[in-house]
């Protein structure tokens, strides 16, 4: 498509400026064909203006869909391509491809080293009828396909008219560099494993959307790495919590999920309806009752992993199904279980990030505003908190005493103190609901302990 969005000189000697009204152009339409017409601009230029109003972006998607809909409909049919293949052998991944052939200079073509890897397409490039570059995409990483007419084995042209960004496909060739250095695979082969029925983003509009983005997760994976290593980066984090608690012996337990009554934490519950017993049962809020269960039963340490669900308000830190561990041990008290926390947060950090600091922005779009950014530090030993003292000295206000905290007077200077600093908390405003919200918003802003908590 071309686009003429800036002001040009028509020639040399003219002072006035020809000013272009933005307009395309596809490669099916001539300037001079009538798709276009001229006519002359009262600015000293000259303005072209499209006779048919552009398409939306909508409608343009909707019709790529269906001509691609029909046309791999076409190919199941007369069976010249196959475009669901029940199998392509793959030799290695493409991440475990760049760790191999990491080493291979620029220029430097491995020929008699035939391998298979398989991707998606995210970029296609045509350089002519005998030359086509593509961008193979997986897990998290990037290599290039180089396919070219004089190494096909096949009909070049009919397979890769067939293949368009977005496409799953299967490649055998040998690997190497191009002379500007990127790692490729030179394609002797490619297998269109699992064609794609829309549109992706083009890397120049981008996915950002933050709605659009939580609506449509897999498209947001496909297009955003920093997405995909959230959800790597929390695997790790449940996976080095499981293998710190069971190297210090604590056994794993899963417990009910559907409960016949509420318990283990103040929370409103999503109520279901068990039609064999004929009687309502609960999602459980929190594992806590029957964790304490097991530890009367005789069973020194154990923890779970696992979901709760809590029937309550959605905000950035709270959601209605959550994953959560929980762990008793016996014959410990409050600041043993601090010390294994220092240890197990300290040591989480170090494994995932090499380090004790962590960059954080509460916006994650505006994570590149340096001014913003947190820089938490995990390493131990943590900050211990005596709260009243600490939102005291934060607030430069003097709180109840401790043994008022939970009067009338107590809950006004608390609801007082939300709105002043805006801070939001939902009915019931309790004098403890009150206060947490008020902790969170003043003290919480690093790895802290909290030692004196008023009950």
């Amino acid at each position: 498509m071309l686009s003429f969005t800036n002001i040009a000189r028509p020639f040399s000697g003219f002072r006035h400026l020809i000013k272009f009204q933005r307009f395309q152009l596809s490669s099916e339409t001539s300037l001079f064909s009538g798709g276009f017409v001229f006519r002359p601009s009262l600015s000293l230029g000259f303005a072209f203006r499209p006779l048919h109003k552009r398409a939306s972006p909508n409608r343009i998607s909707q019709n790529y869909f269906e001509n691609r809909s029909k046309l791999i409909t076409e190919y199941r049919e007369t069976e010249n391509i196959n475009p669901y293949p029940h199998k392509f052998h793959v030799d290695l991944s493409i991440s475990a491809f760049i760790e191999k052939y990491s080493n291979i200079e620029p220029g430097q073509q491995l020929n008699q080293e035939i391998i298979s890897v398989a991707g998606r397409v995210h970029n296609k490039r045509e350089l002519g009828t005998k030359l086509i570059f593509y961008d193979l995409h997986g897990d998290g990483t990037k290599i290039q396909i180089v396919a070219k007419v004089q190494d096909s084995e096949y009909d070049f042209a009919k397979i890769h008219s067939t293949i368009r960004r977005g496409d799953i496909v299967g490649v055998r060739g040998y690997p190497g560099r191009v002379l500007q250095g990127e790692l490729s695979i030179f394609s002797k082969d490619i297998t269109l494993l699992s064609p794609c029925l829309h549109q992706l983003p083009t890397p120049q509009q981008g996915f950002k959307d933050q709605n659009t983005r939580y609506r449509q997760r897999y498209l947001d994976l496909i297009m955003n790495n920093s997405s995909r290593e959230k959800f790597v980066i929390r695997a790790n984090i449940i996976n080095y919590i499981r293998r710190f608690l069971d190297d210090l012996g604590f056994l794993e337990v899963e417990t009910p999920i559907m409960t016949p009554t509420p318990s283990g934490a103040f929370a409103k519950p999503f109520i279901t309806h068990h039609s064999d017993l004929k009687r309502d049962i609960f999602l459980r809020v929190s594992p806590e009752l029957f964790l304490k269960q097991l530890i009367v039963g005789g069973f020194d340490r154990v923890y779970e992993i696992g979901r709760q669900f809590r029937n309550e308000s959605i905000d950035v830190t709270h959601n209605p199904e959550f994953t959560s561990c929980e762990f008793y041990m016996t014959y410990a008290d409050v600041y043993d279980l601090m010390r294994i926390t220092e240890r197990m947060l300290e040591g989480m950090v170090r494994k995932i990030t090499g380090g004790c600091i962590v960059n954080y922005h509460p916006n994650e779009e505006l994570s590149h505003d340096d001014d913003k950014v947190m820089k938490l530090d995990f390493s131990s030993p943590f900050k211990k908190v005596d709260i009243i003292p600490t939102l005291e000295q934060n607030l430069g206000i003097e709180f109840p005493a401790l043994d008022e905290l939970h009067t009338e007077e107590s809950n006004k200077f608390l609801k007082q103190i939300c709105e002043e600093r805006k801070i939001d908390c939902k009915s019931p405003r309790t004098n403890n609901r009150l206060l947490n919200k008020v902790t969170h918003y003043s003290c919480l802003r690093f790895p802290n302990l909290i030692e004196i908590y008023p009950i």
